[in-house]
């Protein structure tokens, strides 16, 4: 029968180098090659001994193996790195608390216990295989995701948007983590997580409610700068328009005054003077009407 590193190393591994494997592909990494044979040296050592850490001790370690150590290594936007590396998390969680549900349900025996595991080593072995299943199957929609992301226009509010994935990162940690804590009453386990998911629907609904708000924000000002230029160009339409009446009130004088002119000649007798100013008028008026045309 398998040793508890024997256990480790076979089954518990994969998962670490799952993960380490989507780091790469998700995030902009300095040395890709390198950072994956770190990981690898990392999940050998810290398996070979896991059997003999504390709960405390493994939570510490899965902080620096899955979060810190690919956050030193990425490069890019912070915000950015956050996001993908939350994701990861609850991606990996999510999973975990999965997996944890249907080893409760084939076995009803403690999650961390690997007497339990070589008792019922059939159960510890599906329970492996369809937690392998789902979390390479997260990671690939995950992946398409942020491809589909990168690809699409910039996404605003990036800090915002962070604090959900991050958020839930810090519930799913918590409630992943108690099993270990809790790993000899599954009943309390459960029952802490159950309370953790109503937290966290709560914390859902206030990041939504949130994230609508901002959004929401966004389009007023939208309409509030589509209003300042509708605004302009009707503020340019009706100077335009005053200017034109002010031109026409003008030219109304003038012409009155035109017009007095050729009377007051045509009254004297001067009827080839008067002619002469009505076709210079006329002339002018031409003039005038194909400079506004």
């Amino acid at each position: 029968m398998f040793t508890d590193v024997q256990l480790d190393l076979l089954f518990v591994m994969p998962t670490g180098l799952v993960v380490g494997y989507f780091h790469t592909r998700l995030l902009s990494m300095r040395e890709p090659v390198q950072y994956l044979a770190i990981v690898f040296l990392i999940a050998v050592t810290v398996n070979s001994f896991r059997s003999g850490f504390t709960p405390e001790l493994k939570i510490a370690l899965g902080f620096f193996y899955d979060i810190l150590l690919p956050f030193v290594f990425s490069q890019g936007k912070v915000s950015r790195r956050v996001i993908v590396i939350a994701s990861v998390e609850i991606c990996l969680f999510a999973d975990e608390l999965v997996a944890g549900a249907l080893w409760m349900v084939l076995t009803d025996a403690p999650m961390s216990s690997y007497d339990a595991a070589r008792e019922y080593f059939g159960a510890f072995v599906l329970m492996h295989a369809v937690h392998l299943v789902i979390l390479v199957g997260l990671l690939t929609l995950l992946r398409v995701a942020f491809d589909w992301w990168s690809e699409g226009s910039h996404m605003p509010g990036q800090w915002l948007l962070a604090g959900f994935p991050a958020a839930q990162f810090a519930l799913l940690f918590c409630a992943v983590n108690m099993g270990y804590l809790f790993f000899r009453s599954s009943t309390s386990y459960y029952l802490a997580c159950s309370v953790m998911v109503m937290v966290g629907l709560v914390v859902d609904a206030l990041f939504l409610r949130t994230l609508n708000s901002y959004y929401a924000a966004q389009a007023e000002c939208e309409r509030v700068a589509e209003l300042a230029e509708r605004l302009e160009l009707d503020n340019t339409y009706c100077a335009a328009t005053i200017r034109r009446t002010e031109e026409v009130a003008k030219f109304r004088h003038d012409m009155r005054n035109h017009l007095q002119v050729i009377a007051a000649l045509a009254d004297q007798g001067e009827s080839e003077a008067a002619r002469g100013y009505a076709r210079k008028l006329s002339s002018r008026l031409a003039r005038s009407e194909v400079e506004h045309a």
